[in-house]
């Protein structure tokens, strides 16, 4: 095994975040001064802000306080019917009732149409 292959186990682990913590205070002491000292250095202080970020980062504290997600379903409408679909459930409407009405006079009826049908060649419509 590798000296590195361990570091992700309980006692190695903390060793390193240890060493890591004691650099990152080491680097945040030395540009905290020079940040603070006179005018001030600004990028010094810039990086005492990411040394102060990534040491935060580090021990956890900079954890996502939560996450929120929100689902959102807009219902679908109806869709409503063409001109020429209402046109075609009305007429559908009138001849269910002179089927009912005149179930005689329907059946003479479409024994015209299939004869006129029959010699140009034209499908018979499916009864249902």
């Amino acid at each position: 095994m590798a000296d590195g292959d361990n570091i992700f186990e309980g006692g190695p682990l903390r060793r390193e975040l240890m060493l890591e913590v004691t650099r990152l205070n080491g680097l945040a002491a030395k540009f905290y001064d020079k940040a603070m000292d006179g005018d001030g250095d600004v990028a010094s202080g810039t990086l005492y802000v990411k040394i102060s970020e990534r040491k935060s980062t580090l021990l956890g504290l900079n954890a996502p306080q939560s996450h929120a997600v929100q689902v959102i379903h807009e219902e679908q409408r109806p869709r409503q019917l063409t001109s020429t679909e209402q046109i075609g459930e009305a007429i559908d409407q009138l001849i269910d009732e002179g089927r009912r009405k005149n179930s005689e006079e329907y059946a003479e009826v479409e024994a015209v149409r299939a004869r006129y049908r029959a010699p140009r060649g034209e499908r018979e419509p499916d009864e249902g």
